[in-house]
Parts: C-alpha cells; sequence; structure tokens
C-alpha cells in the first residue's frame, strides 16, 4: 500500500475459515514491527488465534517498521 507522499506501508490480511462478521485490524505499539503479532515462542501467535477464533485479520506496519 502505497501513501499519498510515497511511503510504503506493508498491509497483510490472513484468512482462515471467517465466520465473524467484522475484521480485525491489528496495529503493533510504538517502535514495534508485525512479527511480534505473528510469533509467539511458546504458543500461539495472536494472529493465529484471531484467525483461529473466525476473524480476518489485518495488520499493518506503520511508516519506518519492519517492511514497511
Amino acid at each position: 500500500m502505497s501513501t499519498a507522499d510515497g511511503w510504503e506501508l506493508m498491509v497483510r490480511c490472513v484468512r482462515g475459515d471467517v465466520t465473524r462478521r467484522h475484521p480485525v485490524l491489528v496495529v503493533p505499539g510504538y517502535a514495534m514491527n508485525t512479527t511480534v503479532l505473528d510469533h509467539h515462542p511458546q504458543g500461539t501467535s495472536l494472529v493465529a488465534a484471531l484467525v483461529r477464533a473466525g476473524y480476518e485479520t489485518w495488520t499493518v506496519n506503520l511508516r519506518g517498521a519492519g517492511e514497511s
């Protein structure tokens, strides 16, 4: 996704068996990127848990974070 002033933002959608009506957008905190949302060292990641619960799950890396 490109912004009007030329930044490329990394936006990703993960869909499983979507059963929920509303999608979820997960934005990482200050100075973080979406890696923390897709990985959990000892269990299920946040993104995986939301998809498993039936949500269409969107993540975004803001300017200067991760692949943006």
